[in-house]
């Protein structure tokens, strides 16, 4: 097997904000724009063939530098989970590819939909790519756009483009072969085109997963509720975005009200039938210094533990963290998983599966531990402090009230 295959580009179309098509939700380069091209003719474009065909020929094309970022960090990256555990092995592809790297468009199994940027909140990790509300404030405050220019968080000018029906419609026909959809924001259930994409696939809605990434602050959009479509489907995956625990998450996502989160958790798992949720950890310097009291509050609310690392914008990577503080963050991390099934077993709530707990906890917070850790990047935390203080004055709000542990490396 070539070390470089990865299934994603034989099975899957990412599909992101401002009409732009990219081979997945990792892969920041453009490989067809929505606006103008079909999902049929972007799946055998050349730019996607191009991909297919250095992929198998063992080259690293840049566009998924995300995934040798964390190879050569050590950790388990995208490209390698699906070859663990592949849609399609490369064998199967290349029983299935023709000689110039085309691929049927039955194989297309896997799709991944953002209706636009629409979004409720202004996550300190985040950009006015993925926020409406982010991309509204920068506009009103010209300070504020040149930090975030500076700082890679606002990437592209000018106005989102939203999903067209065209787009939704396409989907639909198709999805008699899709197993699986992701769904992403922006804050996905806030638009009013989520429940029409959703209601449009109703006729194939017993064969496939819809997996979503949500803030979950709401289970409704202008009276309508998404639980009743959700429970027509096969399965509903949902990776809650928290990023933290109480005493951090409203610095950190900029709502005030976790509580409304913790009802519409409580609701689903009371609710649904066919649903697995888990809370994400998007890990930063933010929430790194916390982790183990972060893992024993998704437990506690009844969300399995997961976590995505923060590689963009460098200022937020947990690798530019002081090396001293990155050895207690380490200290405590192993200390807390030396006990780790007492420190599971208090407050667990009656959804979880403790030994599937324990099992998830020590994959996702091992793997955040050892990125911190490939790397001393620390000659890059005076950009840590120079995005926050911007970020702190449009938020009227003072880290250093927030995390003390941080007061020793303030300059």
């Amino acid at each position: 097997m070539s070390d470089t295959f990865c299934s994603l580009p034989f099975t899957h179309l990412n599909i992101k904000q401002k009409g732009k098509l990219s081979a997945c939700w990792r892969y920041p380069d453009k490989i067809g724009d929505y606006s103008t091209d079909t999902l049929t003719d972007t799946w055998n474009g050349e730019k996607l063939r191009e991909l297919r065909r250095a992929l198998l020929n063992g080259e690293r094309p840049s566009g998924c530098r995300s995934c040798w970022d964390m190879e050569d960090a050590g950790i388990k990256s995208t490209r390698q989970q699906h070859v663990s555990d592949p849609l399609r092995t490369e064998e199967d592809v290349r029983k299935l590819i023709d000689d110039e790297y085309n691929m049927p468009i039955s194989e297309l199994s896997l799709i991944e939909v953002r209706f636009d940027n629409i979004c409720n909140l202004e996550c300190r990790h985040c950009s006015s790519d993925y926020s409406s509300k982010w991309d509204a404030s920068v506009r009103r405050n010209p300070e504020l756009k040149e930090k975030m220019v500076e700082h890679g968080t606002y990437r592209e000018p000018g106005a989102p483009k939203n999903l067209n029906d065209r787009i939704i419609d396409e989907i639909g026909e198709i999805s008699k072969n899709l197993n699986m959809i992701l769904i992403s924001g922006g804050e996905p259930i806030y638009h009013d085109k989520h429940f029409r994409f959703l209601e449009n696939m109703l006729v194939n809605a017993n064969r496939i997963e819809l997996s979503y990434n949500s803030n979950l602050t709401t289970l409704e959009y202008k009276g309508k509720s998404v639980l009743d479509l959700w429970k027509q489907y096969k399965k509903i995956t949902l990776r809650v975005s928290l990023d933290g625990y109480p005493p951090i998450y409203e610095y950190i996502r900029t709502h005030k009200e976790i509580g409304d989160v913790e009802t519409n958790i409580k609701q689903i798992n009371e609710t649904l039938k066919n649903s697995y949720m888990s809370a994400t950890c998007t890990t930063s310097v933010l929430n790194i210094t916390r982790i183990p009291q972060i893992f024993e509050y998704f437990n506690s609310i009844g969300t399995y533990i997961h976590t995505s690392i923060v590689q963009y914008p460098q200022a937020l990577n947990p690798r530019v963290l002081p090396l001293d503080l990155k050895e207690r963050i380490t200290q405590e991390w192993n200390t807390w998983v030396d006990n780790i099934e007492v420190n599971l077993s208090k407050n667990k709530h009656n959804k979880i599966n403790l030994e599937k707990q324990i099992t998830v906890a020590k994959r996702y917070g091992n793997t955040v531990i050892k990125y911190m850790n490939s790397k001393d990047q620390y000659s890059d935390w005076d950009k840590f402090i120079d995005y926050t203080k911007i970020l702190d004055k449009h938020h009227n709000t003072n880290i250093l009230e927030v995390y003390p542990e941080f007061v020793p490396y303030w300059k």
